[in-house]
């Protein structure tokens, strides 16, 4: 029986970040099938709710989409990532595994929530007052995507929609915490760009942490692992898949790092 692999974007994207992903996936795996989820959609999920709601809304798409028996791989970057990490707590018969991309699960101490719940109001307000090429070009801007293709934000949907989604699915929104990571049985694999330097920081402290998975820096790339993705990658996480998380061919890890600081500017 062929995989299901779930692809969940990020914020202010949709399901065409994933073209070239399935276009590579597929020239290795003919006969998987995928879903592509557009959260944005508003007659499927309901972007301006809570994460509570999200879960929901989630659990009924894969109902319509795949029989009851069928288990699934979720596939998640950046914002679709840490929606992936609560699938895989709320669905453990259900899903299979997971792959985060550069996705972010959740703060470790009080004072970073507090900060990024700020982040969010200012970008919020920025979303609904300035006009979007100074939207993108400030998106674009932010430390976390130094090293990244520029990337614009949807403006088919509405502002108010996209601010209020950033506040409500915001990491400081989050229903669970890396303690709840850390009980996950299913196989998981972490990817980050090396030249995102913020995650290659995080990831190394949450492994040391002990949350468990296999870990890879992809070289050369920064946070949008899905913009102009190297068919390596996409081969790495095919093997992933296919070894169901085993320790054959792709076996790599990310390096330690004890000189963690808090990232900032966590988006997506």
């Amino acid at each position: 029986m062929s995989d299901t692999l779930v692809l969940m974007h990020g914020f202010g994207g949709g399901p065409s970040v994933f073209q070239d992903f399935i276009k590579f996936y597929r020239s290795f795996s003919p006969t998987t099938s995928f879903l592509t989820p557009d959260f944005y959609n508003e007659k499927t999920f309901h972007p301006k709710e809570s994460l509570h709601q999200w879960s929901l809304d989630f659990q009924n798409y894969l109902a319509q989409h795949i029989n009851s028996e069928e288990k699934i791989w979720l596939v998640g970057y950046s914002m679709g990532g840490r929606l992936a990490m609560q699938a895989v707590l709320d669905l453990t018969d259900k899903v299979q595994g997971a792959v985060f991309l550069s996705a972010f699960p959740g703060f470790m101490v009080q004072s970073e929530k507090l900060a990024r719940q700020r982040w969010d109001k200012d970008w919020a307000n920025t979303i609904q007052s300035l006009e979007w090429a100074k939207i993108n070009e400030q998106w674009n801007n932010l430390s976390v995507f130094k090293g990244s293709a520029p990337f614009s934000l949807r403006q088919d949907v509405e502002r108010d929609t996209l601010a209020e989604n950033l506040c409500q699915w915001s990491p400081a929104q989050h229903l669970f915490s890396v303690d709840h990571l850390k009980q996950v049985q299913c196989p998981c694999l972490w990817l980050c760009g090396g030249r995102d330097q913020k995650y290659v920081l995080l990831y190394g402290q949450l492994r040391q942490s002990g949350v468990p998975g296999m870990w890879k820096v992809v070289p050369e790339a920064g946070h949008r692992l899905l913009v102009s993705p190297r068919e390596g990658t996409i081969e790495f996480i095919y093997k992933f898949i296919q070894s169901r998380g085993g320790q054959g061919e792709c076996r790599e890890s990310i390096h330690q790092n004890k000189n963690y600081r808090s990232p900032d500017s966590l988006s997506e």
